[in-house]
């Protein structure tokens, strides 16, 4: 019985033997999808004799009844890879990109997050570097449609912060060698105004709170100008979290708008739980607001049970014709959390403190909100002067400093 012929051939000696065929990639890709669809059979035919010796040509037998003579020396069967087995690079342009590893970035981050990075996308990254291959795009291309980018330096840095996350599947899949999108300086976040100047004054807490109706709104105000929470922290807040005895809060959850609107509990922004001041300017609003509650309720809920947010808040007190009444008419409602950060540094409170009390990830953050700097001049000048004086040295005129000893020029 005759012996069944071996299979010798490689897939890249197969594959690199038709690429040099032909100098057109997209010819080239096309013989690899025949080969792919009608190769059947590749056994060997020896010149002389039938010894399986992988020195005489391959012939290649298709469905059609076609013969191909090939080379080789290893005794692999043939299967055409999908890609980059010949040399031949499979692009891939920004858009599906998105629509591949768009699932995953969702995933590992925070639901509000990821709808900053849906409005990104939309209106930033994909109408400026979506027509583009991957491996087309480069720093100073990003750098580039960032200047053209609406918004702020908070929007943009979203912008670009998805924008490396794609880039970044990208490269773990082999698409391109490096995330060019990790080159690029971001926007700075300093406000051009300071946090300190956005600041109320006690007469502005006092009032901004008389002109509030008595109830849930003036409460709930009240906790954020006096705790420093954030707004979706206190709306969070149970009658549990309260330790009316300790006089203390705890701050352990937060809810934020999920991708449809919705509002999802989970962890703080700093990811760490922190207890906060129960002073006692608050104490008779938490009491109120906890009257008559079980511990798992929520502290502060709306006029009907509902759940607070930031715009309903904002609806229910007229909030522009409030924050003209007390002078601010830029006022926002996260100001209030840079008013408490202000008073706690007037108080004397220390930076650690304040950070550890405001859940900042870093002291940098925090002493933007310190007046420290403020008399900087005034009190170098007064030292100055004070360490003149002990020297003896007084003015003298248009000569400047001159010594008490010192012989008067004539």
């Amino acid at each position: 019985m005759q012996r069944r012929p071996r299979v010798w051939a490689t897939r890249a000696q197969l594959a690199m033997s038709e690429v040099s065929r032909s100098r057109s990639c997209g010819k080239a890709i096309g013989r690899h999808r025949h080969l792919s669809k009608h190769a059947e059979v590749i056994s060997e035919e020896m010149v002389k004799g039938s010894s399986p010796c992988p020195d005489g040509p391959l012939t290649i037998r298709s469905r059609q009844g076609s013969r191909r003579t090939r080379s080789s020396s290893a005794h692999v069967r043939f299967r055409p890879p999908p890609r980059c087995d010949a040399g031949i690079q499979v692009t891939q342009r920004l858009p599906r990109s998105g629509q591949k590893y768009w699932p995953a970035i969702e995933a590992s981050i925070r639901p509000a997050t990821a709808r900053s990075y849906g409005v990104a996308w939309r209106i930033r990254v994909k109408p400026s570097l979506g027509r583009h291959r991957l491996e087309d795009i480069t720093s100073p291309m990003i750098e580039s449609a960032m200047v053209a980018w609406s918004g702020g330096a908070s929007a943009k840095n979203d912008a670009l912060a998805m924008l490396s996350r794609l880039l970044d599947g990208a490269r773990r899949s082999r698409f391109i060698d490096y995330n060019p999108a990790r080159e690029v300086k971001r926007p700075s976040m300093r406000e051009s105004i300071s946090p300190v100047s956005r600041a109320l004054t006690f007469d502005q807490i006092r009032i901004m709170l008389e002109l509030v109706p008595d109830g849930v709104y003036r409460r709930y105000l009240a906790a954020l100008v006096y705790t420093g929470m954030r707004a979706g922290e206190a709306t969070a807040l149970r009658v549990g979290d309260v330790d009316f005895s300790r006089g203390v809060i705890r701050v352990s959850r937060s809810l934020s708008p999920g991708m449809r609107g919705e509002l999802i509990e989970q962890s703080p922004k700093s990811h760490k739980s922190r207890d906060v001041p129960l002073i006692d300017a608050l104490r008779p609003y938490a009491e109120a607001a906890a009257r008559g509650k079980r511990a798992s309720d929520l502290l502060f809920d709306g006029a009907d049970g509902g759940r607070l947010t930031s715009h309903n808040v904002r609806r229910a007190v007229d909030w522009d014709e409030l924050r003209v009444a007390i002078g601010k008419p830029d006022l926002r409602i996260h100001d209030l959390r840079h008013t408490f950060a202000t008073i706690l540094f007037d108080a004397g409170a220390t930076a650690p403190d304040v950070q550890a009390t405001l859940g900042h990830s870093s002291l940098q953050v925090t002493e933007r909100y310190s007046r420290a700097r403020e008399g900087v001049a005034l009190r170098a000048g007064a030292a100055l002067n004070e360490a003149i004086r002990a020297d003896g040295l007084k003015p003298s005129g248009d000569s400047g400093m001159a010594h008490e000893d010192a012989p008067a020029r004539r």
